[in-house]
C-alpha cells in the first residue's frame, strides 16, 4: 500500500495513446477522485494541463477507475466515509523519434521546479527567469503558465499574471482563478491606463 504502491500501479496501468506518438504529445494531467466508503471510485474532475485531448483523457480515466476496490476507505467516528484524492499522471511518448521532445520536457519541468523553489526562497527575479526557460521550451503548458502566473500575481505584476492565467485557462479549461481573474485583468487594464503617454520630442 501507500503512495509508492499507488504510483507504481498507475504507471503500470497507464497506456500512452498510440495517436500521440505522431506529434510527440507530452504533458501532465491531474485527476480528482472520490473514494466512496465501499471502495468505489468516481471521477470528480480532470485537468488537462497540456491540451493532450480525448484519447489521453480516456487513458487517464481508465487507469484511475482501475483502482476500484484497492482503496482503504477513510473513517470518521467508526463509519466509512467518502474522501477525495488528487492523482497526477504523466504522459510520455514512446516513439523513438520523440526522444528530443521528451528530453526537452524533462529540462523544462526541472527548470520550472527550480524556478518555483527560487521564488519561494525570495529570489523572485531568478525564479521567474527559470520559469521563462520552461515556457520557452513549452509555451502552451498550462502547468508552467499557472506557476509563472501565480508568481506574477504575488509580485503584483497584474498584466503578466492576467496573460499567463488567461492562457492557462484557455488551454486546460482550468477554472481555479475564475473568481479573481476578472479583477486581476481589470487591475492590469487600470495600470496601463495610468501609465503616462510617451513624450513627443519633435
Amino acid at each position: 500500500g501507500g503512495s509508492d504502491a499507488l504510483a507504481k500501479f498507475l504507471d503500470d496501468r497507464l497506456v500512452y495513446p498510440e495517436s500521440g506518438n505522431d506529434s510527440c504529445r507530452v504533458g501532465n494531467m491531474q485527476v480528482q477522485l472520490l473514494i466512496e466508503g465501499d471502495g468505489d471510485v468516481r471521477i470528480l474532475d480532470l485537468t488537462d494541463y497540456s491540451d493532450l485531448g480525448f484519447d489521453f483523457w480516456y487513458a487517464a480515466i481508465d487507469a484511475c477507475i482501475a483502482t476500484h476496490g484497492k482503496w482503504t476507505a477513510a473513517e470518521f467516528q467508526s463509519r466509512k466515509v467518502p474522501s477525495a484524492m488528487d492523482i497526477s499522471l504523466s504522459f510520455t511518448p514512446t516513439a523513438a523519434g520523440c526522444k528530443t521532445v521528451v528530453s526537452n520536457y524533462e529540462k523544462a519541468t526541472q527548470a520550472a521546479q527550480e524556478g518555483a523553489q527560487l521564488f519561494t526562497d525570495g529570489q523572485q527575479d531568478a525564479g521567474i527567469a527559470k520559469m521563462d526557460e520552461a515556457l520557452a521550451l513549452f509555451p502552451n503548458d498550462g502547468n508552467f503558465l499557472l506557476m509563472r502566473g501565480q508568481a506574477y500575481l504575488d509580485m503584483n505584476r497584474f498584466g503578466e499574471a492576467c496573460s499567463d492565467l488567461s492562457r492557462a485557462r484557455r488551454i486546460g479549461l482550468i477554472n481555479w482563478y475564475d473568481s479573481i481573474l476578472p479583477l486581476v485583468c481589470a487591475q492590469a487594464a487600470m495600470g496601463n491606463q495610468q501609465q503616462p503617454a510617451a513624450e513627443d520630442k519633435n
